[in-house]
């Protein structure tokens, strides 16, 4: 892999500055934060409950949701998941998302979200010579590797595959940007 120095992105200004000079790229969205996005778009008072969105310290709710959806906003029309994606989607939906009914019809209504998403394979031929895979696994791996064939952008909230290929590609923490846009916006209007 080529090391670059990529400009931060951990802000919705960064993220639309970098759009702007970088029509063509598309945003290749790992799980956990495109999971944020079809339950909040299911259902988002059911964010605050439903396991996926509370587990590992996320605490995802409508803000959050609300700020993924201006980041998607940014890549109108070129939104990018993978098959392992999918398949990791539907694992996580169908074992986690409680009670049964509620996930149901939160599945059909995933089905029709994910219509307007671009799908991308990377073969496993590709996958299984990156040495990384064995920390981060085949849907990270897919991701990333997208991501470096197209010069694509990678939005995460993995904390280790940011550190990870932060210098090879352009990665968006999603952490680092509701850190920023609306922790801090939350500060400020508190202390004014």
């Amino acid at each position: 892999m080529q090391k670059n120095n990529w400009l931060s992105l951990s802000s919705l200004d960064e993220i639309t500055n970098y759009r702007k000079k970088n029509l063509e790229a598309h945003l290749v969205v790992d799980t956990n934060v495109f999971l944020l996005y079809l339950v909040g778009n299911y259902d988002v008072e059911y964010l605050e409950e439903c396991p996926l969105m509370t587990e590992n310290s996320k605490n995802y709710g409508k803000s959050e949701y609300d700020l993924f959806v201006k980041i998607l906003n940014i890549f109108l029309n070129k939104v990018v998941i993978t098959p392992h994606i999918l398949s990791e989607i539907n694992m996580l939906v169908r074992t986690r998302i409680k009670p049964d009914d509620k996930m149901k019809n939160h599945f059909n209504n995933l089905l029709k979200l994910l219509e307007s998403c671009k799908e991308e394979n990377v073969s496993k031929e590709i996958l299984v010579k990156n040495k990384a895979i064995l920390n981060f696994g085949f849907t990270d791996m897919s991701l990333t590797e997208l991501a470096l064939m197209r010069q694509w952008v990678v939005l995460t909230d993995d904390l280790p595959l940011f550190i990870k290929f932060n210098q090879y590609l352009p990665i968006i923490n999603f952490s680092s940007v509701v850190a920023n846009d609306l922790k801090l916006n939350y500060q400020s209007r508190v202390l004014a």
